[in-house]
């Protein structure tokens, strides 16, 4: 079994986009988040969990697929509930799933 470096990972990604796409990938020490360039920070940030390498995997797969206009916005204009979510988020992530494989 082999280990993967989050490191390594962040080095790969920033020197294969970084420059074109004016973004990083960053470890956070939270949940994941996309957060387009603003006033503070002048590139485009793809932060995944806790440094966890398979996170970051899948931050950079949303990334992928967002396209340029969803790019421009936090978390690509999504919304987001943690776990526990009440029955009305459940039932509408439900309908969501079930229209989007269509």
């Amino acid at each position: 079994m082999s280990t993967h470096n989050y490191q390594d990972l962040i080095n790969i990604f920033d020197e294969c986009f970084g420059v074109t796409y004016n973004t990083r990938l960053v470890k956070g020490d939270d949940e994941p988040i996309y957060l387009p360039a603003d006033e503070a920070v002048p590139y485009h940030r793809i932060v995944f969990a806790h440094g966890f390498f398979t996170s970051g995997l899948h931050e950079i797969s949303h990334w992928c697929i967002a396209g340029e206009a969803r790019r421009q916005q936090v978390d690509y204009g999504y919304w987001y509930c943690p776990d526990g979510r009440d029955e009305k988020h459940s039932v509408n992530l439900k309908w969501w799933r079930s229209n989007l494989k269509r």
